[in-house]
């Protein structure tokens, strides 16, 4: 009995088995998308509802699970979205061994990041805190679609990351004006630390 639970516990959890009908079924059954996945992507991300109120909103996954699966799960009818996954939109893009390519160029993208955060905000623990959380958030999660992981990691660096380069500057300018010799030596220790994190 305990077995058959753990089992259906499993089963409900796993994120996996989706993508992998989908592995078994692309391009047996349904060709690759050549990269049209990709580009919507793109387009959705380029095109801001600010100045754009006409866009649509994102599809469900679930719909990607249906076709591209080739199995029925509940979709937004159901109010549900069954996560696809950005490893099997690059699968269905490309095949492999191109699928990797986006996801490599996504987290040379996301280091790039990090790195310039810790080197651009003098705060150390300011820059720590605010790199670790935007490049973990926007990595741990596979099970997102890349239109949202993409979404989710330019919507962290903009607001969070900007606020805290803004916040950086003012401390810094504050901190100017209250002891100006101080600050250079300060100012030289946190850039030392920030390209040497521990």
């Amino acid at each position: 009995m305990g077995a058959v639970l753990v089992d259906q516990l499993v089963d409900r959890l796993w994120a996996v088995y989706y993508p992998a009908l989908a592995v078994a079924r692309v391009p047996a059954v349904v060709p690759h998308s050549n990269g049209q996945l990709m580009w919507t992507t793109v387009q959705h991300l380029l095109t801001p509802r600010l100045f754009f109120p006409e866009k649509p909103i994102l599809a469900s996954e679930s719909e990607l699970v249906r076709k591209y699966s080739g199995t029925w799960v509940a979709s937004e009818k159901e109010q549900t979205n069954i996560a696809f996954g950005y490893a099997a939109e690059s699968y269905v893009d490309f095949g492999i061994p191109l699928m990797f390519l986006p996801v490599c160029l996504y987290g040379v993208f996301i280091g790039c990041t990090y790195a310039g955060l810790l080197r651009v905000i003098h705060h150390r623990d300011l820059a720590v805190s605010i790199a670790t959380m935007i490049a973990w958030s926007s990595l741990y999660l596979f099970e997102r679609s890349w239109a949202k992981t993409i979404g989710l990691a330019g919507t962290l660096l903009i607001y969070a990351g900007g606020l805290s380069v803004v916040l950086d500057q003012l401390w810094l300018q504050r901190f100017v004006s209250l002891d100006p010799a101080t600050h250079q030596g300060h100012t030289v220790q946190i850039e030392a630390q920030a390209e040497w994190p521990e």
